[in-house]
C-alpha cells in the first residue's frame, strides 16, 4: 500500500502561514505583538468589524484600537484571566464591544 501523506516540516510557520490560519477562523482575530502592544496581522473578520483596512490595522498599536485597556494593561490581563469585554474604535469613530482572549503565541508551543 502506497503511503497517501508526506507530512514534513523544515521550519517554524512564518507570517503567512499564521495569516491563513487566522482566516480560517470565524470570529475576528489580531495577532499582536507582546513588546510592543503592535498589531501584526488581522484576519477578514477583524477588518469587517473595525471598518479598518489590513494595512490599517497593522500600523496601529493594541491600545489606539481598543482606548478603556483592561484594567492593569493587556499584558496584566495576559497574566491573569486572559479573556473578558474590550469595547473597540472603529474606524468612523463608533464604539463596538468585543469579547477578547488574550493568548501569548510561546505559550501556545508548549
Amino acid at each position: 500500500m502506497k503511503n497517501l501523506f508526506h507530512f514534513s516540516r523544515t521550519a517554524e510557520p512564518g507570517l503567512p502561514q499564521v495569516q491563513a490560519l487566522l482566516e480560517m477562523l470565524p470570529e475576528a482575530a489580531l495577532l499582536v505583538d507582546n513588546q510592543t502592544e503592535k498589531i501584526v496581522l488581522a484576519n477578514a473578520k477583524a477588518v469587517e468589524l473595525t471598518l479598518y483596512t489590513r494595512q490599517e490595522l497593522t500600523q496601529l498599536k493594541l491600545a489606539q484600537l481598543c482606548p478603556s485597556p483592561p484594567e492593569g494593561g493587556f499584558l496584566a490581563k495576559l497574566r491573569t484571566d486572559r479573556a473578558g469585554e474590550v469595547i473597540l474604535a472603529t474606524r468612523n469613530a463608533a464604539e463596538v464591544r468585543a469579547n477578547a482572549l488574550f493568548t501569548p503565541l510561546d505559550e501556545a508551543r508548549q
